[in-house]
């Protein structure tokens, strides 16, 4: 998944590194964090990686860090070109240059990292449902999956009291967790994942939404389903309209412009009307059925994640 340059701030701020003015990004034209430890230069990639400059890094440093960061390749194989992919090769090397290196240390301050990344404000908000005035059977039964889906794709939202979270050094082996803040542009993620399940929540400028992707087999072929809940936001954070959106899709070399049984379904619980993807234009009012069927896959996709992801990273069953 890589490092993002939020990630690679706070972990080197964690240690202690020596913070450099911010400097243009190797890949991107934009401002990235930079931090020095002994003379070496590192700082964000402006995609997914750190780079390193100034003093050279010792070849045997960089081996050790390798085996011990337990970079395998590709990766392992682009420290040697002065790139890091994951917090836990950053803070392995810096504290390999100056001598402080154990692996009770890293834990402990990866642990702390992943801490701070996820005591964000937008993070731990709770959801709020603007609009819940349908008026047909299931609707109750809708909005309270509508609100779990929400509740495990972040489970750190501040109502999620149930949840007795492990501390993050227990859990990162087996969930993929990356978070993004940018407070320059309004822009803050979570993703958690593993293998092919994945949930992401994202708030930005014109929007925030909670997304699910799940893999699923049915009639002998390896599908898809995708959820997304999202809020359109106008002027102020005002909310204009909530839309959850379906796709289900089956992944069959037979059919190379779509399978019979896809599914791309929309529903705006703002004015009550349902439609293809991309074709808005011919929207009609929701019926029975196109709520059941986004019950249907709610629940399969609440299922999954909380297994897969969700149940990993908590003390309690979910």
């Amino acid at each position: 998944m890589g490092i993002t340059s939020w990630e690679f701030e706070v972990a080197m701020e964690t240690y202690g590194a020596e913070r450099l003015p911010d400097c243009l990004g190797s890949k991107n034209c934009i401002f990235v964090p930079c931090f020095e430890v002994t003379g070496s230069k590192f700082f964000h990639s402006g995609t997914d990686y750190i780079v390193q400059s100034g003093k050279e890094v010792p070849r045997e440093v960089m081996a050790c860090t390798i085996i011990e960061a337990e970079e395998k390749h590709p990766k392992g194989y682009d420290f040697w070109f002065g790139e890091i992919y994951s917090i836990k090769g950053i803070l392995t090397l810096v504290a390999m240059l100056e001598n402080k290196y154990s692996k009770k240390l890293i834990e402990e301050l990866i642990n702390k990292t992943y801490k701070k990344l996820l005591d964000c404000p937008v993070i731990q908000k709770n959801v709020e449902f603007p609009f819940n005035k349908l008026n047909l059977p299931e609707m109750e039964k809708f909005y309270l999956l509508l609100e779990e889906h929400s509740n495990i794709v972040n489970p750190f939202g501040s109502c999620n009291f149930k949840f007795k979270f492990k501390e993050p050094i227990q859990y990162l082996d087996i969930v993929n967790v990356s978070v993004v803040q940018c407070n320059k542009i309004h822009y803050t993620s979570l993703v958690l994942s593993k293998k092919s399940y994945r949930a992401k929540f994202v708030d930005n400028n014109d929007k925030w939404y909670y997304d699910t992707m799940v893999p699923i087999k049915r009639n002998g072929n390896k599908s898809y389903v995708g959820i997304n809940h999202y809020f359109l936001k106008g002027n102020n954070e005002h909310i204009i309209d909530e839309v959850i959106c379906l796709d289900y899709e089956v992944k069959n070399d037979s059919y190379h412009y779509g399978h019979p049984d896809d599914i791309r379904l929309r529903i705006s619980l703002k004015t009550g009307l349902a439609w293809e993807e991309h074709e808005k234009e011919k929207a009609k009012p929701v019926t029975e059925e196109q709520i059941n069927i986004m019950i249907s896959y709610l629940k399969i996709s609440i299922k999954k994640i909380k297994n897969k992801i969700v149940s990993q990273m908590v003390n309690i069953s979910v």
